[in-house]
């Protein structure tokens, strides 16, 4: 999948710009625009600007590893610890995904048919936009201590096709977040036991496809602390220009994929931040009911459908659950 992804998005590719953008992410911008107010500070491991020459890292035994293997031969300090660059002459693109993060991937592989033989490219798309990847040490997230071949690409190929011990799928194989998207995508929970067949696409991916998805993480790096769900490991919401940061980036991809809706699925205290800089006012109750706003991202508006975060989604009946499938 790597080699797909390399050919169809080379080095000169908007999308690999990007991913080598927010690689080369230096220590001092993420200071100054409070990333580190996080407690415990992101890393920043997951966007891959490279192609050629690309070496992955098969054993994980702790940040450290992604440290030395980002930055060979230089001495390790805090900010190349936690996969900043700290020498802008110097700066590293390096990254252990295909291009962005491990979801993100396998749903642009899905969208565009990197995988399926049926390539296009996108065009009229839902975008979704959710919080971050998830924490580092997150045993969920499969990181540390992971001793496989090629960490980013098993974990895209998961995404799309979960390994099911006992013949079904399990909370350790697939995320509460994921389980409600795809129950809600593939329109059964058929996709929880499907056994796959070579050379033919999944439920997941069939799902994809036919909805047009696109899913972003609004932060692009990993959480520093081991609970995925854990509002203290986001940066401080009393400095802005990390969400200014990220608007900037959400910006570019915009800019590529052209979506003509957005539904914004973060966790509550970034959507609160993030729709405030885009000049949106929404529902100050975390409780609150779906809505749609306008917003405009360049010279385009774009309506935003404003949803909890999919893991407190209970179910079919739910509000939020029907909302996501009236749109889709």
């Amino acid at each position: 999948m790597r080699l797909a992804f390399d050919s169809r998005y080379p080095q000169s590719h908007p999308l690999r710009k990007l991913a080598e953008i927010i690689a080369k992410y230096d220590c001092k911008q993420a200071q100054q625009a409070c990333f580190f107010s996080a407690i415990p500070p992101p890393y920043n491991f997951l966007a891959n600007g490279e192609t050629s020459g690309y070496s992955p890292l098969p054993q994980i035994n702790c940040p450290l590893d992604i440290a030395h293997w980002r930055f060979a031969g230089r001495a390790i300090n805090c900010c190349l610890d936690r996969g900043f660059n700290d020498d802008p002459a110097k700066p590293s693109a390096l990254g252990l995904s295909i291009l962005f993060d491990p979801l993100v991937d396998a749903v642009l592989a899905a969208n565009t048919g990197i995988l399926s033989g049926r390539p296009r490219n996108p065009a009229e798309n839902t975008l979704i936009v959710l919080t971050d990847y998830g924490a580092a040490y997150d045993p969920d997230i499969n990181l540390v201590g992971f001793s496989g071949t090629d960490w980013g690409e098993d974990e895209t190929c998961k995404v799309l096709c979960p390994p099911l011990p006992g013949g079904r799928i399990s909370p350790k194989q697939v995320s509460k977040t994921l389980v409600n998207l795809w129950d809600c995508l593939c329109g059964s929970p058929a996709w929880r036991t499907y056994q796959p067949v070579p050379g033919v696409p999944g439920p997941i991916e069939d799902a994809i496809w036919k909805h047009n998805i696109i899913i972003w993480n609004f932060i692009p790096f990993l959480r520093g602390s081991g609970n995925s769900m854990n509002n203290e490991a986001l940066p401080s919401g009393k400095c802005l220009q990390w969400v200014q940061m990220c608007l900037k980036w959400l910006g570019d991809l915009i800019g590529f994929v052209r979506p003509t809706q957005i539904v914004w699925c973060t966790q509550f205290p970034v959507r609160v931040l993030a729709l405030a800089q885009l000049g949106v006012t929404c529902s100050p109750q975390k409780a609150g009911p779906p809505a749609r706003v306008t917003t405009t991202f360049g010279a385009k508006s774009i309506p935003v459908h404003l949803l909890h975060h999919p893991c407190s989604w209970k179910g079919p009946s739910s509000t939020h659950w029907k909302y996501f499938k009236s749109v889709i």
